[in-house]
Protein backbone atom coordinates (compact mmCIF):
# COMPACT_ATOMS: atom_id res chain seq x y z
CA UNK A 1 0.00 0.00 0.00
CA UNK A 2 1.52 3.32 -1.20
CA UNK A 3 1.45 6.68 0.50
CA UNK A 4 -1.24 8.20 -1.66
CA UNK A 5 -3.62 4.73 -1.06
CA UNK A 6 -3.08 5.78 2.10
CA UNK A 7 -4.28 9.24 2.23
CA UNK A 8 -7.80 7.88 0.74
CA UNK A 9 -8.26 5.62 3.27
CA UNK A 10 -10.91 6.30 6.25
CA UNK A 11 -10.27 5.50 10.18
CA UNK A 12 -12.82 4.27 11.97
CA UNK A 13 -13.29 3.11 15.82
CA UNK A 14 -14.80 -0.86 16.22
CA UNK A 15 -18.17 0.84 17.15
CA UNK A 16 -18.05 2.87 13.81
CA UNK A 17 -16.97 0.05 11.92
CA UNK A 18 -20.26 -2.23 13.64
CA UNK A 19 -22.66 0.37 12.55
CA UNK A 20 -20.80 0.27 8.92
CA UNK A 21 -21.36 -3.26 8.56
CA UNK A 22 -24.71 -3.37 9.44
CA UNK A 23 -25.36 -0.52 6.88
CA UNK A 24 -23.74 -2.66 4.03
CA UNK A 25 -24.97 -6.15 5.24
CA UNK A 26 -28.73 -4.76 4.82
CA UNK A 27 -27.46 -2.74 1.43
CA UNK A 28 -26.19 -6.14 0.19
CA UNK A 29 -29.20 -8.06 1.26
CA UNK A 30 -31.22 -5.48 -0.82
CA UNK A 31 -29.20 -5.38 -3.99
CA UNK A 32 -29.24 -9.87 -3.75
CA UNK A 33 -33.26 -9.63 -3.67
CA UNK A 34 -33.43 -6.70 -5.95
CA UNK A 35 -31.30 -8.96 -8.24
CA UNK A 36 -33.02 -12.12 -7.67
CA UNK A 37 -36.43 -10.53 -8.61
CA UNK A 38 -34.97 -9.44 -12.17
CA UNK A 39 -33.32 -12.54 -13.13
CA UNK A 40 -36.64 -14.41 -11.74
CA UNK A 41 -38.66 -11.87 -14.30
CA UNK A 42 -35.63 -12.37 -17.16
CA UNK A 43 -35.09 -15.76 -17.51
CA UNK A 44 -38.02 -17.55 -18.57
CA UNK A 45 -37.27 -14.40 -22.09
CA UNK A 46 -33.63 -15.80 -21.95
CA UNK A 47 -35.00 -19.44 -22.17
CA UNK A 48 -36.81 -18.33 -25.00
CA UNK A 49 -34.64 -16.28 -26.45
CA UNK A 50 -31.72 -19.17 -25.98
CA UNK A 51 -34.20 -21.87 -27.76
CA UNK A 52 -34.95 -19.82 -30.33
CA UNK A 53 -31.14 -19.43 -30.91
CA UNK A 54 -30.79 -22.67 -30.91
CA UNK A 55 -33.84 -23.85 -33.22
CA UNK A 56 -32.49 -21.25 -35.90
CA UNK A 57 -28.79 -22.28 -35.57
CA UNK A 58 -30.43 -26.16 -35.97
CA UNK A 59 -31.47 -25.42 -39.89
CA UNK A 60 -27.84 -23.77 -41.04
CA UNK A 61 -26.28 -26.05 -43.95
CA UNK A 62 -22.87 -26.63 -42.69
CA UNK A 63 -20.21 -29.85 -44.15
CA UNK A 64 -20.51 -33.23 -42.09
CA UNK A 65 -17.76 -32.79 -40.11
CA UNK A 66 -19.21 -29.32 -38.92
CA UNK A 67 -22.70 -30.90 -38.96
CA UNK A 68 -21.41 -33.21 -36.20
CA UNK A 69 -20.06 -30.42 -33.78
CA UNK A 70 -23.48 -28.98 -34.26
CA UNK A 71 -25.19 -31.16 -33.13
CA UNK A 72 -22.77 -31.46 -30.29
CA UNK A 73 -23.34 -27.75 -29.65
CA UNK A 74 -26.89 -27.50 -29.78
CA UNK A 75 -27.49 -30.62 -27.64
CA UNK A 76 -24.93 -29.52 -25.08
CA UNK A 77 -26.48 -26.35 -24.95
CA UNK A 78 -30.52 -27.73 -24.78
CA UNK A 79 -29.25 -29.53 -21.67
CA UNK A 80 -28.01 -27.08 -19.73
CA UNK A 81 -31.03 -24.61 -20.64
CA UNK A 82 -33.59 -27.44 -19.78
CA UNK A 83 -31.79 -27.78 -16.11
CA UNK A 84 -31.07 -24.12 -15.31
CA UNK A 85 -32.91 -22.93 -12.65
CA UNK A 86 -32.37 -19.69 -10.15
CA UNK A 87 -30.94 -21.60 -6.96
CA UNK A 88 -33.48 -22.09 -4.19
CA UNK A 89 -30.32 -21.98 -2.00
CA UNK A 90 -27.89 -18.94 -1.68
CA UNK A 91 -24.96 -21.04 -1.96
CA UNK A 92 -25.70 -22.68 -5.00
CA UNK A 93 -25.40 -19.56 -6.61
CA UNK A 94 -21.14 -20.56 -6.64
CA UNK A 95 -22.30 -23.81 -7.74
CA UNK A 96 -24.03 -22.65 -10.73
CA UNK A 97 -20.96 -20.11 -11.10
CA UNK A 98 -18.77 -23.40 -11.84
CA UNK A 99 -21.24 -25.01 -14.23
CA UNK A 100 -21.18 -21.88 -16.27
CA UNK A 101 -17.55 -22.01 -16.38
CA UNK A 102 -17.87 -25.48 -17.37
CA UNK A 103 -20.80 -25.27 -20.16
CA UNK A 104 -17.73 -22.14 -21.80
CA UNK A 105 -15.24 -24.91 -22.03
CA UNK A 106 -16.96 -27.40 -23.63
CA UNK A 107 -18.94 -24.69 -25.76
CA UNK A 108 -15.82 -22.92 -26.76
CA UNK A 109 -13.79 -25.03 -29.12
CA UNK A 110 -16.71 -25.74 -30.51
CA UNK A 111 -18.29 -22.33 -31.35
CA UNK A 112 -14.49 -21.41 -32.70
CA UNK A 113 -14.28 -24.03 -35.21
CA UNK A 114 -17.64 -23.57 -36.86
CA UNK A 115 -17.14 -20.02 -36.89
CA UNK A 116 -20.07 -19.08 -37.92
CA UNK A 117 -22.45 -15.07 -37.22
CA UNK A 118 -24.76 -17.89 -35.68
CA UNK A 119 -21.99 -19.15 -33.58
CA UNK A 120 -21.20 -15.87 -32.23
CA UNK A 121 -24.49 -15.00 -31.35
CA UNK A 122 -24.57 -17.93 -29.10
CA UNK A 123 -21.60 -16.81 -27.45
CA UNK A 124 -23.20 -13.29 -27.54
CA UNK A 125 -25.94 -15.01 -25.34
CA UNK A 126 -24.70 -16.89 -22.95
CA UNK A 127 -22.52 -14.09 -21.96
CA UNK A 128 -25.72 -12.00 -21.21
CA UNK A 129 -27.32 -15.27 -19.88
CA UNK A 130 -24.57 -15.28 -16.97
CA UNK A 131 -24.55 -11.75 -16.57
CA UNK A 132 -28.09 -12.18 -15.05
CA UNK A 133 -26.77 -14.62 -13.11
CA UNK A 134 -23.64 -12.50 -11.90
CA UNK A 135 -25.48 -10.14 -10.53
CA UNK A 136 -27.27 -11.43 -7.63
CA UNK A 137 -24.06 -13.49 -7.04
CA UNK A 138 -22.18 -10.62 -6.76
CA UNK A 139 -24.02 -9.32 -4.11
CA UNK A 140 -23.92 -12.55 -2.48
CA UNK A 141 -20.37 -12.81 -2.37
CA UNK A 142 -20.51 -8.36 -0.91
CA UNK A 143 -22.72 -9.81 2.13
CA UNK A 144 -20.43 -12.75 2.81
CA UNK A 145 -17.31 -10.70 2.81
CA UNK A 146 -19.44 -7.91 4.90
CA UNK A 147 -20.70 -11.23 7.45
CA UNK A 148 -16.88 -12.17 7.45
CA UNK A 149 -15.89 -8.51 8.94
CA UNK A 150 -18.73 -8.93 11.58
CA UNK A 151 -17.21 -12.30 12.60
CA UNK A 152 -13.54 -10.72 13.02
CA UNK A 153 -14.93 -8.08 14.69
CA UNK A 154 -17.35 -10.22 16.76
CA UNK A 155 -14.01 -11.75 18.09
CA UNK A 156 -11.96 -8.75 18.61
CA UNK A 157 -14.40 -7.52 21.08
CA UNK A 158 -14.59 -10.76 22.58
CA UNK A 159 -10.85 -10.58 22.95
CA UNK A 160 -11.11 -6.79 24.15
CA UNK A 161 -13.16 -7.70 26.54
CA UNK A 162 -11.53 -10.07 28.16
CA UNK A 163 -8.53 -8.41 28.17
CA UNK A 164 -10.41 -5.90 30.38
CA UNK A 165 -11.69 -8.49 32.69
CA UNK A 166 -7.93 -9.87 33.29
CA UNK A 167 -6.27 -5.95 33.48
CA UNK A 168 -9.50 -5.10 36.49
CA UNK A 169 -8.69 -8.49 38.35
CA UNK A 170 -4.87 -8.22 37.80
CA UNK A 171 -5.23 -4.84 39.34
CA UNK A 172 -7.35 -5.86 41.66
CA UNK A 173 -4.66 -8.31 43.23
CA UNK A 174 -1.91 -6.04 42.66
CA UNK A 175 -4.05 -3.58 45.03
CA UNK A 176 -4.44 -6.47 47.45
CA UNK A 177 -1.10 -7.45 47.47
CA UNK A 178 0.19 -3.55 48.25
CA UNK A 179 -2.47 -3.96 50.88
CA UNK A 180 -0.65 -6.97 52.79
CA UNK A 181 2.69 -5.40 52.45
CA UNK A 182 1.12 -2.45 53.87
CA UNK A 183 0.12 -4.34 56.89
CA UNK A 184 3.08 -6.29 57.08
CA UNK A 185 5.21 -3.21 57.25
CA UNK A 186 3.02 -2.14 60.09
CA UNK A 187 2.69 -5.71 62.17
CA UNK A 188 6.79 -6.48 61.44
CA UNK A 189 7.33 -2.76 63.27
CA UNK A 190 5.16 -3.47 65.44
CA UNK A 191 7.54 -6.73 66.61
CA UNK A 192 10.82 -4.72 65.68
CA UNK A 193 9.19 -2.71 68.64
CA UNK A 194 8.59 -5.11 71.29
CA UNK A 195 11.94 -7.12 70.52
CA UNK A 196 13.45 -3.42 71.72
CA UNK A 197 11.53 -3.55 75.03
CA UNK A 198 14.35 -4.31 78.31
CA UNK A 199 11.52 -6.94 78.91
CA UNK A 200 11.88 -8.94 75.66
CA UNK A 201 15.74 -8.54 75.97
CA UNK A 202 15.98 -10.52 79.02
CA UNK A 203 13.59 -13.64 77.93
CA UNK A 204 15.72 -13.77 74.86
CA UNK A 205 18.64 -13.69 76.72
CA UNK A 206 17.65 -16.48 79.41
CA UNK A 207 16.23 -18.58 75.65
CA UNK A 208 19.26 -18.36 74.60
CA UNK A 209 21.16 -18.94 77.90
CA UNK A 210 18.79 -22.18 77.99
CA UNK A 211 19.30 -23.20 74.30
CA UNK A 212 23.16 -23.33 74.56
CA UNK A 213 22.95 -25.68 77.77
CA UNK A 214 20.54 -28.16 75.65
CA UNK A 215 23.29 -27.44 72.53
CA UNK A 216 26.36 -28.36 74.49
CA UNK A 217 24.62 -31.28 76.01
CA UNK A 218 23.80 -32.60 72.67
CA UNK A 219 27.46 -31.96 71.52
CA UNK A 220 28.87 -34.06 73.49
CA UNK A 221 26.81 -37.02 72.84
CA UNK A 222 26.67 -36.36 69.48
CA UNK A 223 30.65 -36.13 69.04
CA UNK A 224 31.25 -39.17 71.28
CA UNK A 225 29.29 -41.09 68.87
CA UNK A 226 30.68 -39.30 65.41
CA UNK A 227 34.32 -40.68 66.94
CA UNK A 228 32.35 -44.38 67.37
CA UNK A 229 30.56 -44.02 64.24
CA UNK A 230 33.11 -45.72 61.44
CA UNK A 231 33.69 -48.88 64.20
CA UNK A 232 29.73 -49.21 65.32
CA UNK A 233 29.12 -49.19 61.11
CA UNK A 234 31.58 -51.85 60.92
CA UNK A 235 30.75 -53.60 63.73
CA UNK A 236 26.86 -53.91 62.23
CA UNK A 237 27.35 -54.34 59.07
CA UNK A 238 29.93 -57.67 59.89
CA UNK A 239 27.13 -58.74 62.66
CA UNK A 240 23.79 -57.14 61.56
CA UNK A 241 23.97 -55.77 64.69
CA UNK A 242 20.70 -53.54 65.23
CA UNK A 243 21.51 -51.67 68.36
CA UNK A 244 25.28 -50.55 66.50
CA UNK A 245 23.80 -49.28 63.66
CA UNK A 246 21.15 -47.05 65.58
CA UNK A 247 23.67 -45.68 67.74
CA UNK A 248 25.76 -45.06 64.21
CA UNK A 249 22.64 -43.17 62.69
CA UNK A 250 20.43 -41.43 65.58
CA UNK A 251 22.88 -41.53 68.80
CA UNK A 252 20.96 -38.60 70.37
CA UNK A 253 17.42 -40.06 69.45
CA UNK A 254 18.01 -43.78 70.99
CA UNK A 255 20.49 -43.00 73.74
CA UNK A 256 17.22 -40.97 75.07
CA UNK A 257 14.97 -44.10 75.08
CA UNK A 258 17.76 -47.04 75.56
CA UNK A 259 17.33 -47.05 79.49
CA UNK A 260 19.41 -50.47 79.86
CA UNK A 261 22.16 -48.69 77.68
CA UNK A 262 22.49 -51.33 75.62
CA UNK A 263 25.73 -50.22 73.45
CA UNK A 264 27.53 -50.69 76.66
CA UNK A 265 27.36 -54.51 76.71
CA UNK A 266 29.22 -54.58 73.13
CA UNK A 267 32.32 -52.83 74.35
CA UNK A 268 34.83 -54.90 74.00
CA UNK A 269 33.78 -56.75 70.31
CA UNK A 270 33.99 -53.06 69.49
CA UNK A 271 37.07 -52.54 70.97
CA UNK A 272 39.11 -55.47 68.83
CA UNK A 273 37.17 -54.18 65.85
CA UNK A 274 39.43 -51.06 65.53
CA UNK A 275 43.42 -50.42 66.79
CA UNK A 276 42.70 -46.82 66.44
CA UNK A 277 43.72 -44.75 69.89
CA UNK A 278 41.14 -42.32 69.25
CA UNK A 279 38.21 -44.68 69.03
CA UNK A 280 39.57 -46.55 71.73
CA UNK A 281 39.68 -43.30 74.42
CA UNK A 282 36.09 -42.88 73.52
CA UNK A 283 35.17 -46.51 73.86
CA UNK A 284 36.12 -45.71 77.31
CA UNK A 285 33.16 -43.90 77.83
CA UNK A 286 31.10 -46.65 77.07
CA UNK A 287 30.18 -47.22 80.98
CA UNK A 288 26.62 -46.31 83.16
CA UNK A 289 28.66 -43.17 84.63
CA UNK A 290 30.00 -41.56 81.56
CA UNK A 291 26.86 -42.16 79.54
CA UNK A 292 24.66 -41.69 82.29
CA UNK A 293 26.03 -37.83 83.13
CA UNK A 294 25.62 -37.32 79.53
CA UNK A 295 21.94 -38.40 79.31
CA UNK A 296 21.23 -36.44 82.71
CA UNK A 297 22.80 -33.41 81.61
CA UNK A 298 21.01 -33.71 78.00
CA UNK A 299 17.44 -34.23 79.52
CA UNK A 300 18.04 -31.61 82.30
CA UNK A 301 18.65 -28.86 79.86
CA UNK A 302 16.06 -29.88 77.39
CA UNK A 303 13.55 -29.56 80.56
CA UNK A 304 14.76 -26.45 81.81
CA UNK A 305 14.19 -25.13 78.20
CA UNK A 306 10.96 -26.62 78.09
CA UNK A 307 9.81 -25.22 81.64
CA UNK A 308 11.17 -21.75 80.43
CA UNK A 309 9.07 -21.72 77.46
CA UNK A 310 5.88 -23.14 79.04
CA UNK A 311 6.35 -20.21 81.90
CA UNK A 312 7.06 -17.28 78.93
CA UNK A 313 3.91 -18.70 77.00
CA UNK A 314 1.57 -16.65 79.52
CA UNK A 315 3.96 -14.02 79.65
CA UNK A 316 1.88 -11.29 77.70
CA UNK A 317 4.56 -9.57 75.98
CA UNK A 318 5.30 -13.18 74.15
CA UNK A 319 1.71 -13.62 73.92
CA UNK A 320 1.85 -10.63 71.92
CA UNK A 321 5.07 -11.69 69.50
CA UNK A 322 3.93 -15.08 68.91
CA UNK A 323 0.65 -13.70 67.54
CA UNK A 324 2.36 -11.20 65.52
CA UNK A 325 4.86 -13.90 64.24
CA UNK A 326 1.51 -16.00 63.48
CA UNK A 327 0.01 -12.97 61.64
CA UNK A 328 3.19 -12.11 59.75
CA UNK A 329 3.21 -15.69 58.11
CA UNK A 330 -0.23 -15.27 57.37
CA UNK A 331 0.49 -12.11 55.50
CA UNK A 332 3.38 -13.68 53.67
CA UNK A 333 1.39 -16.99 52.55
CA UNK A 334 -1.46 -14.79 51.19
CA UNK A 335 1.15 -12.11 49.54
CA UNK A 336 2.81 -15.40 47.51
CA UNK A 337 -0.75 -16.50 46.74
CA UNK A 338 -1.49 -13.36 45.23
CA UNK A 339 1.82 -13.02 43.23
CA UNK A 340 1.56 -17.05 42.05
CA UNK A 341 -2.41 -15.70 41.15
CA UNK A 342 -0.66 -12.85 38.81
CA UNK A 343 1.95 -14.74 37.72
CA UNK A 344 0.23 -17.10 35.57
CA UNK A 345 -2.38 -14.05 34.12
CA UNK A 346 -1.83 -14.01 30.57
CA UNK A 347 -3.35 -11.50 28.69
CA UNK A 348 -5.17 -12.51 25.03
CA UNK A 349 -3.16 -10.42 22.56
CA UNK A 350 -5.30 -8.96 19.95
CA UNK A 351 -2.59 -8.15 16.99
CA UNK A 352 -2.76 -10.95 15.08
CA UNK A 353 -6.55 -10.73 14.89
CA UNK A 354 -6.38 -6.98 14.32
CA UNK A 355 -4.18 -7.94 11.18
CA UNK A 356 -6.70 -10.30 10.47
CA UNK A 357 -9.32 -7.53 10.33
CA UNK A 358 -7.23 -4.79 8.53
CA UNK A 359 -6.23 -6.97 5.76
CA UNK A 360 -10.33 -7.45 5.20
CA UNK A 361 -11.13 -3.57 5.31
CA UNK A 362 -8.19 -2.53 2.59
CA UNK A 363 -10.54 -3.17 -0.44
CA UNK A 364 -12.94 -0.98 1.05
CA UNK A 365 -10.25 1.61 1.80
CA UNK A 366 -11.28 1.52 6.05
CA UNK A 367 -8.42 1.65 8.74
CA UNK A 368 -9.15 0.76 11.96
CA UNK A 369 -8.50 2.98 14.96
Amino acid sequence: MNWLSKLLFTTQTTEQLTEWTNNQLQEHNGTYNQELAKLDGQLPLFRNKGNELIQNFSLIQFSQEKTILKEELTQTLQNFLSQLEIPSHERDFSQLHIKFKELAEKLLPLIQTINSSETNQIKTYLRELEQQFIAPYTALKKRDDIIQIQNILTQLSALKEERTIIEKHKLSLIDKKEKLLLEQRNITAEKEKITTTQEFIEIKQQIMLRAKERENAELEIKNLFNTLKPVLVSYSQKTGNEICESYANNPLEIIIRDYSLSIIKFYSDLYKETMSEQIHQALAKLNKNDLGKMIHDFAGAKKKEADLHNSLAHREIMKKYDEILIKIKELRDQTKEIEEEISILKLPQTQEIQEQLQKKLEPHKIKLS
